[in-house]
């Protein structure tokens, strides 16, 4: 109704609080619809990059957002004392106690995080998609809330695993098989990843 309609209203600093969330929507819009345009794509690889820094920022800076961030501080926080509680796999404790040594700084982790997975995802988009900022937004907007604002342990596991893609497409098993082994040091649930694999194999043989 009307009256219902009425109601609806957002102060100055509700509008603030939504405008980076905005602004990242809008700029992977814009980016997407000028690359599918056609635009020239040495010149779609500085808006690419742009668009990159500014979710680097966004996500590697961000403050209390989802639900395992707390926990992440917290432990962070211990790794002087040694009484980190969660039973973490090593990689990433060790990847942890590394950052903390150097920075004795949770953002500095985070950022760190960040930067590789968003490294990853440029590397790998760049080279196995024609249209690599559309492929980024679409990863962005179905795992906006878990890999990137949430999950840290399975977003530094998937940034490994894109990383060393090209053993996958390459059907170079064992070298993919290492990287699977170093991506489930950080978190156990990479070993899926070989399941990719297996089914590259079986796609191999019915379009060859």
């Amino acid at each position: 109704s009307l009256l219902g309609m009425r109601n609806i209203s957002f102060t100055k600093e509700e509008m603030l609080d939504y405008a980076p969330y905005i602004l990242l929507i809008t700029l992977l819009f814009i980016g997407s619809l000028l690359e599918v345009l056609g635009f020239r794509k040495d010149q779609m690889k500085f808006v690419r990059w742009g668009i990159l820094a500014y979710i680097l920022l966004f996500v590697g800076l961000r403050f209390n957002t989802g639900s395992d961030w707390s926990i992440y501080l917290d432990n962070f926080n211990k790794v002087a004392t040694g009484s980190v509680e969660e039973n973490w796999e090593p990689g990433f404790l060790w990847s942890m106690e590394l950052v903390y040594m150097l920075f004795k700084n949770y953002y500095a982790f985070q950022f760190f995080a960040t930067f590789l997975l968003l490294y990853s995802l440029n590397d790998f988009f760049s080279k196995y998609s024609p249209y690599p900022i559309c492929s980024l937004a679409l990863f962005v907007f179905i795992f906006f809330t878990e890999i990137f604002m949430s999950q840290v342990r399975q977003s530094m596991a998937l940034a490994i695993i894109l990383l060393g893609s090209k053993y996958l497409f390459n059907k170079n098993f064992y070298k993919f098989l290492l990287v699977v082994l170093l991506a489930c040091m950080f978190h156990i649930s990479a070993v899926v990843a070989l399941l990719l694999y297996l089914l590259h194999i079986q796609i191999g043989k019915f379009t060859s």
